[in-house]
């Protein structure tokens, strides 16, 4: 066993390092804003074709190739608006980047997998593939967009149903019921504190429980936060992203690509609890740096834990 975690670490440090290199000399950079605003005007057109929708998806994941750039002070806003959801919707979104559970549902996890129910007898798994035609959930989305020089400002309304191919799962062994509570908590960094193993129980989420909350990540990358509602990123140097179907590379001069990954100390934070008997709250706090000059371990520590 310990073999295998060696030589899948070692897997991972090669894509990592090697990925799929650097883009061709004469391969014109693409503002992350005009990628951003042009695939949201495709899929406002496409969002009733679900044929144009399943080919747009499979390209987006087979064939894309571009050189991106985030630059320096640029930023992506981003803001719900509250939706109608469709009879057979089970969670909708409120404005303020905040959803509500519209009917109650089942949650657990097996095999790294969110699983959810409705009756506690079938379960759908979360996961969508576009290849294998899997659609775990259906979105009913409505987007828009505004650029201001290196701005965006997106709006969005969504409602989320049972996907039209989901993957039904069998749960490998009975698990206990439990309803949300004030004060479970189902993540934390420090896994003591966790009162709620979705990994061995269930949770049920009762109809109109509001699903809130909060992202922070600070360093020398990028910044993001949420405000009055708003989810802000910007970016805090230029990054250079050169992607090639499901491979890609980084850069911050666009000569050197694929710095290394011992340079980057990358320190996340999740946090999920019940904030209230019918309120769940997301807090996720990250720091990410990056030094060529000095060595961090937080990379390595990051998949080892996902191993």
């Amino acid at each position: 066993m310990k073999k295998i975690r060696l030589f899948s670490f070692i897997g991972i440090i090669f894509v990592l390092l090697f990925s799929c290199g650097g883009p061709p000399a004469d391969m014109p950079e693409t503002n992350i804003i005009e990628i951003i605003s042009k695939n949201i005007n495709i899929l406002r057109e496409i969002k009733n074709n679900p044929e144009k929708s399943l080919k747009y998806f499979k390209d987006i994941t087979n064939n894309f190739n571009a050189l991106i750039a985030f630059y320096k002070d640029s930023s992506i806003t981003v803001l719900s608006e509250e939706t109608t959801p469709n009879n057979d919707d089970f969670i909708y979104t409120l404005n303020n980047n905040e959803f509500l559970v519209r009917r109650g549902l089942y949650i657990t996890s097996q095999d790294k997998d969110v699983l959810y129910s409705f009756d506690k007898n079938i379960w759908y798994s979360n996961k969508s593939d576009a290849n294998k035609e899997i659609e775990g959930i259906r979105n009913d989305y409505y987007i828009s967009s505004k650029v201001e020089g290196n701005n965006i400002f997106i709006k969005y309304k969504m409602s989320l149903a049972v996907g039209r191919k989901p993957i039904i799962i069998k749960l490998d062994k009975p698990r206990e019921i439990v309803t949300l509570k004030k004060d479970m908590i189902f993540a934390n960094k420090d896994e003591s504190k966790i009162t709620v193993n979705l990994k061995e129980k269930i949770l049920y989420i009762p109809e109109n429980t509001l699903l809130k909350g909060s992202v922070n990540v600070t360093g020398n990358l990028v910044e993001s936060q949420y405000k009055k509602g708003l989810i802000y990123i910007k970016a805090l140097q230029n990054i250079y992203i050169y992607i090639k179907g499901m491979s890609f590379s980084v850069s911050f001069d666009k000569r050197n690509w694929n710095p290394n990954i011992l340079s980057f100390d990358i320190n996340p934070d999740i946090e999920v609890y019940a904030k209230e008997d019918n309120e769940v709250f997301f807090n996720v706090t990250a720091t990410a740096i990056y030094d060529k000059d000095k060595v961090s371990m937080s990379l390595v520590k990051l998949f080892l834990k996902r191993m």
